[in-house]
């Protein structure tokens, strides 16, 4: 199934807060947020939650059209955005959301 019937709430890490600051192209801004719009309604098909590999907890990757990656986790229902980055930082991201469990 694509989609879950319930909706999500979405929280930013600081990371991503820094990022919508520095961001001034709104083509990108309006696709991050339809992309965000479309996972808290609960759509889950694969170009919006790919599963990462290589990771001890769930990591989830959201595509952009510009190569970026929406980089995310979901816990009781709840979406936590951890970083929007280019594919190429994609395991460096996974890593940090790694770290920041182990503590």
């Amino acid at each position: 199934s694509t989609s879950d019937q319930q909706s999500s709430t979405i929280f930013f890490t600081a990371s991503v807060t820094q990022w919508y600051q520095k961001v001034r192209d709104k083509h990108i801004l309006n696709q991050v947020t339809k992309r965000l719009d479309q996972l808290s309604g609960g759509n889950r098909s694969y170009c919006l939650s790919k599963r990462l590999k290589g990771s001890s907890v769930e990591v989830f990757e959201t595509k952009l059209l510009n190569g970026c990656r929406i980089i995310w986790t979901q816990s009781s229902g709840n979406i936590l955005v951890w970083y929007i980055c280019h594919h190429k930082h994609i395991d460096r991201c996974v890593r940090l959301v790694n770290d920041a469990f182990r503590r």
